[in-house]
């Protein structure tokens, strides 16, 4: 079956699905190779980040079948079907339920490992005790809406049965929103006092600014969706309007999604601007790499955690010297940088009789 878009929504709405699963499949697949092969700390905030990706994918999916089948067209097409669409739109808001969450504890798990290992921290406890309240949360949201038409074929118009009452969906989107936005700008903020007071370089301040820039981004999608969300509960379930203002809503909704993965998924990736870097710099030089050097466990970097860069065990400035006296005419100077090669340089002192 041939389908083209509609301009406007649909076009729109089209065009996001495509460019963000590219960019996230990337942005993941990147992540995954930089725990893997270059830190071999591949843990459980990196299956999180897979789950929530697999989630987004399933998002998109009915998503984008809801749109082929006709939801929101304005312009009937031959392959259009309402109930497919209807079914494929039901089928999103579960799956956009349990991605959103997916993508919540992903970022928290993210946090929660920086964070250190100090199970008394108090920014550790305000991360377990948000994602208790965003797990409450979705499940309880996931609940209502699955079952709140009886039979489950009502949510597409076949068979008898009842329907809760609307405005209780209404409450659950808000109650739903509001957690949703609460634990989005947490995640977003809670970076800027995890590092306030530790020594960075200029470039790892940048990167940090970029990426809590497109955390900031995702927590916006979700005070604009929230607008949309109030204006559909002031629509019957007949109002002509009601596919195109659900549109609307589904794009900061997606938005939302997609902005927090890509921004989870550019926060490991610094491991490998490094090495890719420092190979460059190794081209230009014609040095290139020899023995074990050339392996990828020598480049290998533990996690990072807020306990590491407290107790300065971790410079990310470049490197550090270290002097160490082997002898009274002998000194051995060793310079150590992040990617584990050492380089040593001995001076030898020779004293003469005048």
């Amino acid at each position: 079956m041939s389908w083209t878009p509609e301009p406007g929504t649909q076009s729109i709405l089209t065009i996001l699905i495509i460019i963000f699963l590219v960019l996230n499949y990337i942005g993941v697949g990147l992540r995954c190779f930089v725990r893997i092969s270059i830190n071999n700390s591949f843990s459980y905030d990196d299956w999180a980040m897979l789950a929530s990706l697999a989630g987004y994918s399933a998002m998109c999916g009915t998503l984008f079948s809801s749109l082929i089948y006709g939801f929101g067209a304005t312009v009937p097409q031959p392959g259009y079907d309402p109930i497919k669409a209807a079914q494929s739109l039901f089928a999103f808001q579960l799956v956009y339920v349990v991605a959103a969450y997916l993508c919540k504890v992903s970022v928290a798990l993210v946090l929660l490992r920086i964070s250190g290992t100090d199970r008394k921290s108090p920014i550790r406890k305000v991360l377990i005790g948000s994602i208790i309240i965003v797990t409450i949360f979705a499940v309880a949201t996931f609940l209502a809406l699955a079952l709140q038409c009886r039979p489950v074929t009502l949510n597409w118009g076949i068979g008898k049965g009842e329907c809760v009452a609307p405005h209780v969906i209404t409450d659950v989107a808000y109650a739903f929103s509001a957690a949703d936005i609460a634990s989005n700008w947490l995640y977003a903020t809670l970076p800027i006092v995890m590092l306030w007071n530790v020594k960075l370089s200029l470039r790892v301040k940048l990167s940090v600014i970029v990426l809590l820039g497109f955390s900031f981004t995702s927590s916006i999608a979700t005070l604009v969706r929230l607008k949309y969300v109030v204006d559909l509960g002031s629509l019957g379930s007949t109002d002509p309007g009601l596919p195109l203002r659900l549109l609307d809503s589904i794009i900061w909704s997606h938005l939302e999604i997609a902005l927090g993965i890509f921004a989870a998924s550019l926060a490991a990736l610094r491991p490998l601007l490094r090495l890719v870097s420092r190979r460059g710099d190794s081209n230009q030089k014609g040095t290139g790499w020899s023995g074990d050097q050339s392996h990828p466990r020598s480049r290998m970097t533990p996690a990072i955690r807020l306990d590491n860069l407290k107790d300065n065990q971790f410079d990310d400035a470049g490197s550090q010297d270290f002097i160490l006296h082997t002898g009274r005419d002998q000194v051995t100077a060793v310079q150590a940088d992040n990617s584990g090669i050492y380089k040593t340089t001995k001076v030898e002192v020779t004293h003469h009789a005048l």
